[in-house]
């Protein structure tokens, strides 16, 4: 939208200025002037004094004004038509927003709750909404549910909407703890897409069902062994060397402490990850999945 202002407002500047014949106005401000204040504003950013000018535009028999005179009026009327389009959208998006959540569709519930937010002119108000507030706490309840049920590719969809809706809200500290659970759950994902593929193919489709998308195609068999491609040929020292060369000459000067750190974190993800005993049996071994845990903390 700010695009489209500073492309009217620098072509209406335009309009005036190119002419070098306009008639000082008899009455008011000249041309020049007026062309001027309008530069200095769109300079500055400041698109209430613009709106101001075009209210009163200068008095001028040059066709040039009166060219100008038309632009404004056609902005003013697509302006009118634009605002009234954006209402109508929002309310359809709010009436969306309850169905789908009367009917238990949360997923859908809650991107049309960021549909009607992005049309809202103030992010915070639309926040406050009674009708969005139950979406949105009914979109956090079913996170937890979903992560119980190892659903991560629902709960990371449900953290995604929900971290997009607070992104550009008062309310940061709620974007950043969401923004935090989403970086854990995404790195489940990526552990259940690469050892259990046959799992990550199920919620794949889980997914597309609960949110209205085309189902994907069946399971592509030859994905079971993905994982073997991927580390076959790595051997330990080539590991060894490449955390040395991370902790010494990384740009972001990572060092040895923030590495090891991360690297536990990925060990106790791998074992908070039932799924994967889709490729290793002993991980859905109550037993050793303890010691596991016990071994790593």
């Amino acid at each position: 939208m700010r695009t489209l202002k500073t492309t009217m407002f620098a072509s209406a500047a335009a309009l005036v200025m190119a002419s070098s014949t306009l008639a000082a106005a008899p009455m008011g401000v000249a041309p020049a002037e007026w062309s001027a204040r309008v530069w200095s504003a769109a300079v500055d950013g400041d698109w209430s004094t613009i709106d101001g000018l075009l209210d009163r535009l200068p008095e001028s028999e040059d066709t040039g004004v009166e060219e100008l005179r038309s632009h404004v009026d056609r902005y003013r009327a697509n302006r009118v038509t634009e605002a009234n389009d954006v209402a109508s959208a929002r309310s359809e998006a709010l009436v969306e927003m309850t169905d789908h959540l009367a009917e238990d569709h949360v997923a859908r519930a809650i991107q049309a709750a960021v549909k009607a937010q992005t049309l809202s002119e103030n992010f915070d108000e639309a926040m406050l909404e009674p009708q969005v507030q139950a979406v949105l706490q009914r979109a956090s309840d079913s996170i937890d549910d979903y992560i119980e049920d190892g659903n991560t590719l629902m709960a990371q969809t449900l953290l995604y909407y929900l971290r997009t809706f607070y992104e550009d809200t008062s309310r940061r500290d709620i974007y950043d703890e969401l923004d935090e659970r989403l970086a854990v759950v995404t790195r489940k994902i990526a552990l259940v897409r690469l050892y259990a593929p046959r799992r990550f193919h199920e919620l794949w489709i889980d997914r597309a069902t609960r949110l209205g998308d085309d189902v994907p195609d069946e399971f592509f068999a030859p994905a079971v062994d993905h994982w073997r491609e991927r580390v076959e040929d790595i051997e330990p020292a080539m590991v060894i060397r490449s955390l040395n060369l991370a902790a010494t000459e990384h740009m972001d000067g990572v060092g040895w402490k923030a590495l090891l750190e991360s690297g536990l974190l990925s060990a106790m993800q791998l074992g908070s990850t039932p799924a994967i005993a889709e490729t290793f049996p002993a991980a859905g071994e109550d037993a050793l999945l303890a010691g596991w845990t016990t071994g790593v903390t």
